[in-house]
């Protein structure tokens, strides 16, 4: 991850309201439009809001695999309400195995 560096300019006659603008240049991120004129802070954006919905669907439905098989799971898998136990576990691993097959499926 890069850190996040400005350019700023100093003020002066020829940058006041000129062709660019009056804050052309003030406070920008460094990086966020390469010089292939494409926003790559877009870019990140829209990868981040397909890696949350690929892990919403995955713990949707590892959940509802989880709790359609609870019952046939041992008893020590099963999760009971309120505590934290060993079907925690297992309802996370299989949520875990969710997400890998989607993004094996992608």
């Amino acid at each position: 991850m890069k850190p996040i560096l400005y350019q700023v300019r100093e003020f002066s006659a020829t940058h006041a309201r000129g062709s660019k603008g009056f804050h052309s240049g003030y406070a920008r991120r460094a990086g966020t439009i390469g010089n292939d004129g494409f926003d790559h802070a877009a870019g990140r954006m829209r990868l981040m809001k397909h890696v949350f919905w690929r892990s919403a669907i995955a713990v949707v439905l590892g959940n509802a695999i989880y709790f359609a098989g609870e019952r046939f799971l041992p008893v020590p898998a099963q999760h009971q309400s309120f505590q934290i136990d060993w079907g925690l576990a297992v309802d996370f691993w299989v949520c875990l195995v969710c997400y890998g097959l989607i993004r094996l499926i992608r």
